[in-house]
């Protein structure tokens, strides 16, 4: 080896590119990187690294190479932590507390402080519980080193009481060392949390086990114990020093601990920053302290002017504070006083967050996040009990309030352009804060259903005088930020940005409902006070014949029209899809209080209907009226979905205190609810023969019949007797057998014929509903008519002429197949094919019905010829794939209740299926997956290969039948 110092050693191994790089000759700083990596990879046998920190030490250069003795200090843990077992304990255990001596030294920089911290504790880590490595002996090499290290005279360390011995040492009072000490402590703390990127070469357990031993073998409760020490310190002397801000951030990050084997569930412990902090009982006599709480907002108050990093580390201590919970709690009492201090000083912190000469949002948004912190910790239930809870309310409250007004001055000042607020984004984060806290309390169960009643009332009051106003500031502030919008996206529309937002609207509403619910009276007051005028306008426009042409004011009055009804619905109705529709509790027990409320419920539906049944009018005189809004019409749809299953006929879970709700008994009446299954039947109806290719419009219009219809019973028997219901079974059997492309001649063929006198235009309207839509509708069709007697001569008729509709079609299809009469690939017979192959998909997917049997009997006599359709369209993998989905839905809903003949029928027919489709599209497919791929290449790709996945779940659905119940038993054993 030249004989040349090793920093220049160094220097000469950096300026030459390794043989592994593949970058520019004439990047510098690239091929040095590269040879750091190359070093650090090889695991530098002569101790470039090391060598190097000695030589920079005993020259004093570390602060003039502060970058080269920080790469020095990362490589050295990366090499000595891959070769721990190669290596003596006297050379680890020298390198290991010679740089915490190193790092002490005054004159390092902060960044090679913490460098040495880290690998340090990452060495402390590494013996842990696995020791050092045994018999292995120092070599002449190592020798030299360990004696140079020695004579810079470390401190020695030779187990872990030592260690903590040392650090107690460096965090006594007035040391001039505290800094160092809680920046090792914290730095140790946190590689023993899992939070350090640090490579050991060892496996997960190892980290799991190094957790649970600082844990439970008591090193935690001293490191709480000294942060703690050293915290009371600081404080007491209230001087603005950096050791201040250390101290804090290790309380933080000791406080913060994961306990438990729920840290590692994920592998590796994270701490989300919303979870409650289940503490140990020991470290009370640390936290649960009224004069230390105090003390902290004290200091807060004190420095937060004069040191911004101070203040908000202050207010992340303050935060895990107000998650504190669980065992640490002696009594119930002491959980009150401690609620109590915390309550007082976020109070004062919000107060101080909003005053006029701070523009510091970072103390706004820490502030609300401490008020969350404590409403979703402590609970109704406690918070209630304290004398100030109110004030912290109506604090929150305002605050929401002038935010929400702040965003709409500042649209008002852009014209709209929400793109160009410049304070929108931080005031929609302290917003979403708000609400998160308010929603916690309003929807807190004891509200309702738990402790003494006049505790409750109480609490319910003080919500409902607070929080209300919030809700209508809310409604009213994002209506008009709404209509800005729209008045200018007239010029400019983003529509990606626009479904983003779509969905947090949706998020924030069902929030703020239920704000709106602790006082449904006014809440509803003040949605009628918006509605009415935005109705009565749009009303006019309508009737108008001056208007003709979609201008900025009528977008923006049909957005403003739009968000009323969602605001409407999210406040009487909850999302109930996949459970049994029931009106909210809430709403049920605010009626029995007040008489009137009912009727205002009422008057509210009824102006959402009105205008619903006026813009369907407008349709049906002309659906291209550019006047009319699709995007409402879902809207209505949507809203219906809601509401029309809770509150029609309702369910009685028995949320009341016995006295029936005056809510349950108006649309419980069978006239009124006639009438309002009528309306929704009637709705659906025109916006099927009016707007048939509005997708989203027609998939809420399948929902909402699909909610009804799944109520059964009398809800059923209502439906048999609405006349939009009969005249959909109607233009269902006119239309089974006609494809979008049959002649107008032929329509009007089939109207003379079977409808005399029913308008055309319904009809050809209908015809046009895609495939999918018209078979829904035939699924509903079947749902309702299907009954185990004939008793109900118009149900039987819906049901037997809804399947011979479309019974006869598929027979001529078939027979025209077969007698080559058709050309197979024929445009018209494909199309054809698609229709019938559609249809049977809608019997398929008909469920919970009263007589399955029936639909049972019906298609075990077409499967045959259902499959055989793939003789001539085998091919074509549009029809082979709807093939495929008409038999995996029919022997989901349908395989359990078959016998033996019908199940040998589609087992036969489903064999014969897949020998078709596999041969003619599996065989000869290749997936080619490229070697990178975007996400939405990958989704592009699963859509492609949906029949693929369609044919394994109906093997799927086919294996669940129980093969036995197939067979017959005799004396010899199984047939």
């Amino acid at each position: 080896m030249p004989n040349l110092p090793t920093f220049t050693e160094l220097q000469q191994f950096l300026s030459v590119a390794p043989p592994s790089y593949r970058g520019s000759p004439q990047n510098s700083n690239e091929i040095a990187h590269a040879a750091l990596q190359s070093l650090r990879d090889s695991g530098d046998e002569s101790f470039l690294f090391l060598r190097t920190i000695l030589e920079l030490q005993q020259e004093c250069q570390g602060q003039k190479n502060e970058e080269v003795l920080f790469h020095c200090i990362i490589g050295l843990r990366q090499v000595i932590l891959r070769r721990w077992s190669a290596l003596s304990k006297e050379l680890l255990e020298m390198i290991r507390d010679y740089l915490l001596q190193f790092a002490n030294e005054t004159t390092n920089p902060r960044t090679v402080k913490v460098a040495c911290y880290a690998t340090v504790a990452s060495f402390w880590k590494r013996q842990w519980k696995e020791g050092f490595p045994c018999a292995v002996p120092l070599q002449s090499r190592e020798q030299s080193l360990v004696e140079a290290m020695k004579s810079t005279r470390p401190v020695q360390l030779s187990g872990e009481e030592e260690l903590f011995k040392y650090i107690e040492l460096l965090l006594q009072p007035q040391s001039s060392a505290l800094t160092e000490g809680c920046l090792f402590l914290s730095v140790l703390t946190g590689e023993f949390r899992g939070k350090s990127s640090v490579q050991y070469y060892l496996p997960l357990e190892f980290h799991k086990r190094a957790h649970s031993s600082f844990e439970r073998e008591g090193w935690l409760d001293k490191s709480m114990s000294l942060c703690m020490g050293a915290l009371s310190y600081v404080m007491s002397n209230n001087d603005l020093s950096s050791d201040f801000l250390t101290v804090v951030q290790l309380a933080i990050d000791v406080i913060s601990w994961e306990f438990g084997t729920d840290a590692w569930e994920s592998g590796i412990p994270v701490s989300t920053g919303k979870t409650l902090l289940r503490l140990p009982q020991t470290w009370r006599i640390f936290l649960i302290r009224p004069d230390f709480c105090g003390a902290v907002f004290h200091a807060h108050e004190k420095f937060f002017r004069k040191h911004l990093q101070l203040s908000h580390s202050l207010r992340q201590l303050l935060l895990l504070m107000a998650s504190v919970s669980g065992p640490i709690f002696d009594q119930k009492d002491e959980q009150i006083a401690y609620a109590t201090y915390l309550l007082d000083g976020t109070r004062a912190l919000l107060s101080l967050s909003t005053a006029s000469d701070i523009q510091e949002e970072s103390i706004l948004l820490d502030s609300l996040s401490i008020f969350s912190r404590l409403v979703a910790n402590f609970k109704v239930a406690i918070l209630v009990k304290l004398p100030n809870f109110p004030l912290l309310l109506s604090a929150a409250g305002k605050t929401g309030t002038a935010l929400l007004q702040a965003n709409v001055h500042e649209c008002e000042s852009v014209q709209g352009d929400i793109e160009s607020m410049e304070h929108r984004e931080w005031r929609e984060d302290a917003l979403s804060i708000i609400l998160e806290g308010c929603v916690s309390l309003s929807e807190d169960p004891w509200l309702l259903y738990s402790g003494d009643d006049e505790l409750r009332k109480v609490a319910q009051s003080a919500l409902a005088s607070t929080l209300c106003p919030l809700y209508n500031a809310f409604l009213s502030c994002r209506i008009k930020m709404a209509r800005l919008e729209e008045l200018h996206s007239m010029t400019e529309l983003d529509e990606v940005r626009e479904e983003i937002s779509a969905v947090a609207l949706t998020e924030e509403m069902t929030g703020v409902a239920s704000l709106g619910r602790l006082s449904l009276t006014a809440s509803l007051d003040n949605l009628l006070g918006l509605m009415r005028p935005v109705f009565e306008k749009l009303k006019n426009l309508w009737e108008s014949t001056s208007v003709s042409e979609m201008n900025a004011e009528t977008c923006a009055l049909l957005e403003e029209a739009r968000l009323l009804t969602l605001s409407l619905g999210h406040l009487l109705t909850d999302d109930n899809e996949g459970e049994t529709p029931v009106i909210p509790d809430l709403i049920t027990i605010s009626c029995q209080s007040d008489t009137n409320l009912a009727n205002n419920i009422a008057t509210s539906v009824q102006l959402i209907m009105a205008l619903a049944q006026l813009q369907a009018q407008k349709i049906s005189w002309n659906p291209r009226d550019t006047m009319l809004s699709p995007l409402l019409a879902a809207t209505f749809l949507w809203f219906l979905n809601r509401w029309a299953p809770a509150y029609i006929l309702p369910v009685d879970i028995g949320s009341s205190d016995g006295n029936p709700s005056n809510i349950l008994a108006i649309w419980r009446e069978e006239g009124n609810a006639k009438q309002a299954l009528e309306f929704c039947a009637t709705l659906c109806l025109h916006y099927q023969c009016y707007w048939p290719l509005e997708n989203q419009v027609q998939e809420k219009v399948s929902k909402l019949l699909l909610q009804l219809v799944k109520r059964g019973g009398i809800m059923r028997s209502f439906l048999l007797d609405s006349t939009s219901f009969q005249q959909m079974a109607t233009l269902h059997c006119l239309t089974a057998g006609m494809r979008h492309g049959s002649p107008l001649p032929e329509l009007e063929h089939q109207i003379k014929t079977y409808a005399s006198g029913f308008p055309v235009n319904m009809v050809k309207g209908y015809q046009r509903l895609p495939y999918r839509d018209r078979a829904q509708v035939l699924a509903l069709l079947l749902m309702v008519s299907s009954l185990r007697d004939d008793s109900n001569p118009t149900a039987s008729a819906i049901f037997n002429r809804s399947l011979e509709s479309i019974h006869f079609p598929f027979k001529q299809l078939v027979a025209a197949l077969e007698g080559k009469r058709i050309n197979p690939s024929d445009v018209n017979a494909k199309e054809m094919a698609s229709l019938c192959v559609a249809m049977y998909g809608g019997v398929s997917r008909s469920s919970e019905l009263e007589d399955p049997m029936k639909i049972v009997h019906f298609m075990t006599n077409a499967l045959p010829h259902l499959s055989d359709l793939m003789n001539f369209y085998a091919k074509d993998l549009t029809i082979c794939e709807s093939l495929l989905e008409m038999f995996r839905d029919y022997a989901e809903r349908f395989v359990v209740m078959l016998d033996k003949p019908q199940s040998l029928a589609l087992f036969r027919s489903a064999e014969n299926l897949l020998q078709m489709y596999s041969s003619n599209h599996c065989a000869s497919r290749v997936i080619v997956r490229p070697a990178t791929s975007s996400t939405e290449a990958a989704v592009e790709e699963e859509q492609n290969y949906t029949d693929v996945l369609c044919a394994i779940q109906l093997l799927i659905h086919l294996g669940t039948k129980e093969f036995l119940d197939l067979c017959s038993t005799t004396h010899d054993g199984v047939e």
